[in-house]
């Protein structure tokens, strides 16, 4: 195999979750170089100006743009106005470039198949059956619309479940179930369901693939094609943590399963292996003892989100 050929690439979001993983895996030693990261914060460039994105684009010949900003959609930010006008200016506002770069990574989400529709092992086919009816949802329905239908080198890479290290804990049922073992508080959960999580090591490579990779379709389900319910997450943190922190659901039954079917990931990209749960689960585990000193046990306490921890949002 040849020499790999360096792209430049930007990544937008890049001080959020899936940004910063990307941002570090992609600078890494072991990438020896292969790419050259172009990472701007909010205050460098302002996503919302068109002019100021296609500069930037064109001032540093970008290459590859892998699109994980987002405004809104998460239980932290209910409420938040204008979520879907400030979201969709922000995709074409890139998506107007293309001509300037050779193609864009779109993160989207599982939310495009309509959170009250969310059905078992849902297969790509399955968009479009329904219309999202929250915001977030329909912002991601309407570019996955966009990105089926236009002729433009643009790939969804429609995101179940992911967790990893930068996450919010406060918000995210992973992270959050851990903090709170670690300081040896009850594992809450609303109501159970069964969700299909992806480890954020696992999604780094899927990302780095379709850098390169030519690819079949235009929309890929990115989860790793199994799903436990969250309870048996909690069991896991358990297994291997420190305390054995009491788990308490607060509404009996199961919610819709988020999960999605990927098959046709699995054949784009053959060779990917999953790390499985409690494998990664463990990792994170010991990622978030070595920074217990930054957990806000108040916080945690309090919880304000814990509503949200098995009701699809």
């Amino acid at each position: 195999m040849g020499r790999r050929v360096k792209k430049n690439i930007f990544i937008t979001g890049s001080s959020g979750f899936i940004g910063r993983n990307l941002v570090e895996y992609l600078t890494a030693p072991a990438q020896s170089g292969n790419f050259s990261v172009l990472a701007p914060q909010h205050k460098d460039l302002e996503l919302l100006d068109s002019t100021a994105v296609a500069n930037f684009i064109k001032e540093n010949a970008v290459q590859i743009v892998i699109h994980c900003a987002n405004i809104g959609g998460g239980r932290d930010t209910d409420g938040l106005s204008g979520v879907v006008k400030k979201n969709l200016r922000i995709f074409f506002n890139i998506i107007r470039c293309l001509k300037h770069f050779e193609k864009l990574i779109h993160l989207g989400s599982g939310l495009e198949y309509g959170r009250r529709y969310w059905q078992p092992k849902m297969k790509e086919e399955y968009f479009n059956e329904h219309v999202p009816d929250d915001d977030a949802g329909f912002y991601k329905y309407l570019c996955a619309k966009y990105i089926e239908s236009a002729d433009v080198a643009v790939v969804n890479l429609r995101l179940f479940g992911v967790f990893g290290k930068y996450e919010k804990y406060l918000i995210k049922f992973i992270s959050n179930a851990i903090a709170r073992n670690i300081l040896g508080l009850p594992i809450i959960i609303y109501q159970n369901a069964r969700y299909d999580y992806i480890y954020i090591d696992d999604l780094m490579k899927i990302v780095e693939y379709f850098i390169d990779g030519k690819t079949t379709w235009k929309t890929y389900n990115v989860a790793s094609g199994q799903s436990l319910d969250l309870a048996s997450y909690a069991r896991i943190i358990n297994s291997v943590g420190e305390n054995e922190s009491e788990i308490i659901i607060r509404h009996q039954g199961l919610n819709n399963e988020y999960s999605a079917d990927t098959s046709r990931l699995i054949k784009e990209v053959p060779e990917i292996a999953f790390t499985p749960a409690q494998e990664a689960i463990e990792k994170l585990y010991r990622w978030y003892k070595a920074r217990k000193h930054l957990l806000d046990r108040d916080l945690l306490a309090a919880d304000p989100y814990e509503k949200y921890f098995g009701i699809n949002k």
